[in-house]
Parts: structure tokens; C-alpha cells; sequence
């Protein structure tokens, strides 16, 4: 877009021109996501992530979708199952793996310029 401005600062007649993708996960909580094939789809910053027809376990490898400077914040859906977000799999920079099996875990990622959701947070009530 382009912005058109004056009289900012006694500078007059400035022209800003703002190019590039913006941060395109919408603010929220978004819908709980499913697992399929170790995947994911995020279109909110906020998300509660559940295993493929409610099996016990599931690990997370690929999370789609985001820009570069999104940030996201994933919790477990149902504590009677476990998410695994694994670490240096898929498009997934965590330090270790991480588990979110109870109220109160968290994983908070930021994406990188690498295409890779890399772990700023992490909190284990466990």
C-alpha cells in the first residue's frame, strides 16, 4: 500500500511506500487443529492442537502456514492425549522435544527467515 502523508515533524509531503507480506496469522484464538501426518495449519496465533482420531500420542513435525515475524502459541486440546512437537523435524527449531500433555503447557514459536518455526517459549506444568 502506499501512504501519503504531510506536515510530519516539518517535513512535508513524505511518501512512505510499504511493500513486502505483513504478518498474515490472524489475532485469536483460532480452531483447534488436527494432526495429519504430523502436520498442522495455523491461522491464528493462537491454536490447541489434538492427535488424528483422538489416538493416545501424536507427534508434530510441520506446522503451515505464517510469515516471517508470525508469532504462535500452541497448547494441548484434551490432556487425556499428548502432543510431541519434535524437534529439528520438518520445519520445527525447538531445542529438544517438547511434550504438552497437561493444562498449562505451552510452546510459543516465532518464524524465522529460514521457513522454520523456531521455540521462543516453553512452559511444562509437568
Amino acid at each position: 500500500g502506499l501512504i501519503h502523508t504531510t506536515n510530519i515533524s516539518s517535513v512535508t509531503n513524505v511518501t512512505i511506500l510499504l511493500t513486502g507480506t505483513f504478518l498474515s496469522l490472524k489475532t485469536g484464538v483460532g480452531p483447534k487443529l488436527t494432526i495429519s501426518s504430523g502436520a498442522v495449519t495455523a491461522t491464528n496465533d493462537i491454536h490447541t492442537v489434538d492427535t488424528q482420531s483422538d489416538a493416545a500420542s501424536a507427534d508434530l513435525t510441520t506446522i503451515n502456514g505464517g510469515q516471517i515475524g508470525d508469532r504462535l502459541m500452541i497448547t494441548v486440546a484434551d490432556i487425556a492425549r499428548t502432543i510431541v512437537a519434535k524437534d529439528g523435524m520438518g520445519n520445527l527449531t525447538l531445542g529438544a522435544d517438547r511434550v504438552l500433555n497437561a493444562i498449562g503447557d505451552t510452546l510459543v514459536l516465532l518464524k524465522h527467515a529460514d521457513g522454520k518455526w523456531h521455540q521462543i517459549a516453553f512452559s511444562s506444568v509437568t
